[in-house]
């Protein structure tokens, strides 16, 4: 399911866009082949965690120099996939540096790069993580430079990630994209 809103800005000859929507991740299958239950480990009943909790420093990274050529929203939930998505995440880093710890059992991993740009001022950030009985949904923020911004002259590849608790229910992301004015 997408949905997208554009509001956009003038002041003077500058101008401000911010584009939002929402894109659902599926929760993958039962190990079993049977349906997943709606609620988390963390959270049995389904209440939810809260809207807006900030994470621990530990548990968010985040580079401008990325191995991810495209733009990628992903959700990782098992040790194979991590250790891949980590070596991605590092870039060309060597060697590259030791992942941090995630327990599977009880977490997972939420990653959103922008891929590669022509230049450096591109910035990405996971802002919020919020669950209900519904799913999970992730507030990322993607923010460009505008036309009048002093930038570096390098390509970049912007990529952020949070560790968060482990939950079978559907994930969306909701993406605000921006350009900043400077």
């Amino acid at each position: 399911m997408r949905t997208s809103v554009i509001v956009c800005g003038l002041l003077g000859a500058l101008a401000s866009c911010t584009t939002e929507k929402v894109v659902v991740l599926e929760p993958p299958p039962a190990a079993d082949g049977s349906a997943n239950s709606p609620n988390s480990p963390n959270d049995p009943n389904g209440a939810g965690i809260g809207v807006d909790r900030p994470a621990p420093s530990a548990s968010e990274r985040s580079t401008s120099y990325s191995g991810f050529g495209a733009r990628r929203r992903l959700v990782v939930r098992d040790q194979a996939t991590w250790d891949s998505v980590w070596t991605r995440f590092s870039g060309s880093v060597q060697p590259v540096p030791e992942p941090p710890a995630v327990d599977f059992a009880t977490q997972m991993v939420v990653v959103a790069s922008m891929g590669q740009r022509s230049s450096g001022g591109f910035v990405i950030a996971i802002e919020a993580v919020s669950e209900n009985d519904q799913g999970i949904l992730v507030r990322v923020r993607e923010s460009s430079p505008g036309r009048n911004c002093l930038v570096t002259a390098a390509l970049t590849s912007p990529a952020t990630l949070r560790i968060v608790p482990a939950s079978t229910k559907p994930v969306s992301f909701r993406e605000i994209v921006e350009t900043r004015n400077c």
